[in-house]
């Protein structure tokens, strides 16, 4: 998968263009492959083999276009949010993953969204009140509100914490 470097779009590897800026993407170097300037190639980390048609969360780095980490969308209801064990909240899509790993997830409220998929499949994001904002697609949504969302929406939380649905 590439990575614009403009806008963090994920595309597919054989693409040249951004598929959602039209930006040049780079060359995939051969793996373990070096950058242009001497440095790494920074790809995004993939869960091992998800099975096809799962849905996850991306948690993006805050200043490198990379994912730092996938939270797999399992049930049809998933809070989204921070761990906090002393107030017994443990949401099923918890940030505190990618704490540690370059994102910074403590912007993000403990209980912050909650995502639900119908019968069908559609999905919405309920964000809850309380929470430090939400955007989806870079537009901020008021708390309380429900939004319908689908694999390749942007989500900000709390103004800094970059995730992405994706769909493998």
């Amino acid at each position: 998968m590439k990575i614009c470097p403009t806008c963090q779009e994920s595309n597919h590897d054989a693409a040249d263009l951004c598929m959602l800026c039209g930006a040049e993407l780079p060359v995939l170097p051969e793996q373990g492959g070096v950058g242009g300037e001497g440095g790494p190639i920074l790809l995004p980390s993939q869960p091992a083999n998800p099975p096809v048609g799962t849905l996850a969360i991306a948690v993006y780095h805050d200043t490198e276009p990379r994912v730092v980490a996938y939270l797999p969308l399992l049930g049809d209801v998933c809070g989204l949010g921070r761990e906090d064990a002393s107030a017994s909240q443990f949401p099923e899509l918890d940030l505190s993953e990618a704490a540690g790993k370059g994102a910074s997830v403590a912007y993000a409220s403990r209980q912050h969204a909650t995502i639900l998929r119908d019968p069908s499949g559609q999905l919405t994001l309920v964000t809850h009140k309380r929470t430090t904002g939400t955007q989806v697609n870079r537009t901020l949504v008021e708390d309380g509100s429900r939004t319908a969302v689908c694999a390749g929406d942007r989500l900000v939380l709390g103004g800094r914490v970059r995730l992405k649905l994706v769909q493998f």
